[in-house]
Formats: C-alpha cells, sequence, structure tokens
C-alpha cells in the first residue's frame, strides 16, 4: 500500500478558471425589461424582453432601471438586426 504526502502542493485551479469564476460570483442576476405594449411582427422566437426598433438611447433609458437589466431591439440602421443591449457595470452594451 502506497501512503502519498502531500506538502504545501494543494491543488490550485488554473489562474483563468478562477478569474471566470470570480467574475461569475460578482455579476448582477439578469433582468428582463419586458415590454410593455404589444409588438408588431415579432419574431417567434423572442418574448416580452423584444421592444422591436427603438433607438439605442431609448434602450439605454430603459436599461438604467437596474444592473443586469436587458432587451432586445431591432437596429434602426440595419432593419432586419437584432441588438442584445445590457446593463454591466454601469456600461450599456
Amino acid at each position: 500500500m502506497a501512503i502519498h504526502v502531500f506538502d504545501n502542493d494543494e491543488y490550485r485551479p488554473p489562474v483563468w478558471k478562477s478569474y471566470l469564476y470570480q467574475l461569475q460570483q460578482e455579476a448582477p442576476h439578469p433582468r428582463r425589461v419586458t415590454c410593455i405594449s404589444e409588438v408588431e411582427n415579432r419574431p417567434k422566437y423572442y418574448g416580452r424582453e423584444y421592444h422591436g426598433m427603438i433607438s439605442r438611447e431609448e434602450a439605454d433609458q430603459l436599461l438604467s432601471v437596474a444592473e443586469g437589466s436587458y432587451l432586445i431591439r431591432e437596429s434602426q440602421r440595419q432593419p432586419g438586426t437584432y441588438t442584445l443591449a445590457l446593463r454591466y457595470m454601469n456600461l450599456h452594451l
């Protein structure tokens, strides 16, 4: 029977995994910003978080309610293109 002695050989996960874990722990919980009006031509794969064609400024205003809030909007510059807009670390991305 072999006996293994580990002196200061504690397992340490790779640095990048620790960083991702810490980032995940600090991240806000996602908060869906629902659209209260009915949106015409809503794609079937989007839910109430879809706001249709609204400006970036309108999206920024809607996202200002809380950290982690998100919504989906159709781009005004490129119709038919959809944008996931979210607020993280007081930035609107």
